[in-house]
């Protein structure tokens, strides 16, 4: 079993165009071209104990599907390489590949992820209610990447409704261009801002491939814009209330 891990380990690194050992040390990995499931395990196998180093995995573009993706996260778990950054854009994952990253979340695995792409995947409002919660709970994610998911007012509602005081408590970053959303989907997320949720939120990606109108885009920015204004008087106030009393 031992050989034929470490067969599929150099198999992967030569795709990868590097040696097991610099492999072992890298910080960035990118890959952009077909990948089988048997890559996708290994990786995952890997991730899990051997890449104490990495800072960014790119699999963008390979139109992988959920099989791979669901070969992918069979290996993860709790103490998954500290990884900041995964970038899993335009790969045809639906829902079922959704939920199976949402399962590896729960079971703690990549929790100190800062920045998710799934750009352009067909994850719909099945699989953002599956994503949901997990993402939420993410204690270091700033930037949150759903352009073109399919994702719809359904997906919004499951992804910022009733928000804990817990919840997205670093997210800075939010883009859900180009998923149909309409006021009513807007709606949820004034709601949501409006009512202290996502409170670290500066910069949202949603006036573009959306059915709301510019009025409810433009609330939405509008709440984020005054609770920033809010919070540096309130820091203000706080160091130099002479200053601001006058």
């Amino acid at each position: 079993m031992l050989k034929e891990r470490h067969a599929r380990a150099v198999a992967l690194c030569r795709k990868f165009g590097t040696s097991c050992a610099a492999l072992r040390d890298a910080e960035e990995l990118e890959y952009n071209e077909g990948i089988t499931a048997e890559d996708m395990a290994t990786l995952g196998v890997l991730l899990s104990k051997w890449l104490p180093s990495l800072r960014q995995l790119c699999l963008i573009g390979n139109g992988f599907g959920d099989a791979r993706v669901q070969a992918l996260c069979e290996g993860l778990g709790p103490g998954t390489a500290p990884l900041p950054r995964l970038g899993l854009g335009d790969n045809n994952i639906g829902p079922a590949g959704a939920e199976a990253l949402a399962a590896a979340f729960r079971r703690g695995a990549l929790s100190k992820l800062e920045w998710l792409d799934l750009t352009d995947n067909p994850i719909g409002s099945q699989g953002m209610a599956a994503l949901a919660t997990p993402l939420r709970k993410m204690p270091t994610l700033e930037s949150l990447f759903l352009c073109n998911c399919e994702i719809g007012d359904e997906g919004v509602a499951s992804l910022v409704a009733n928000l804990g005081k817990d919840d997205f408590k670093k997210l800075e970053d939010l883009d859900i261009e180009h998923n149909g959303i309409t006021d009513a989907g807007m709606a949820k997320l004034l709601s949501a801002v409006n009512s202290g949720g996502v409170p670290n939120l500066s910069n949202l990606e949603a006036g573009h491939g959306n059915d709301a109108s510019p009025e409810a885009v433009y609330a939405v920015h509008g709440a984020i814009q005054r609770r920033r204004r809010r919070a540096a008087h309130e820091l203000l106030l706080e160091a130099e209330p002479e200053i601001c009393l006058r």
